[in-house]
């Protein structure tokens, strides 16, 4: 009879499914904040091209019978 381990197809991590090192999370990390600092560099730009144009009219929305 074959044992556990003959058996068994692949072996197992000593991590649980899911985890990763830590050196992956750092870099994934990383990649986060530099995204997210684009992104906000990219929304203050915009914000601020539009800051010294008025608001357009709003328009009145009139009851029609």
């Amino acid at each position: 009879m074959a044992s556990v381990t003959e058996r068994r197809k692949h072996g197992r991590s000593k991590h649980p499914a899911g985890s990763v090192s830590r050196q992956a999370q750092q870099r994934v990390n990383e990649r986060v904040r530099e995204i997210m600092a684009r992104r906000d560099a990219a929304a203050a730009q915009r914000r601020d091209s539009h800051s010294d144009q008025p608001f357009p009219a709003r328009r009145v929305a009139s009851s029609r019978p």
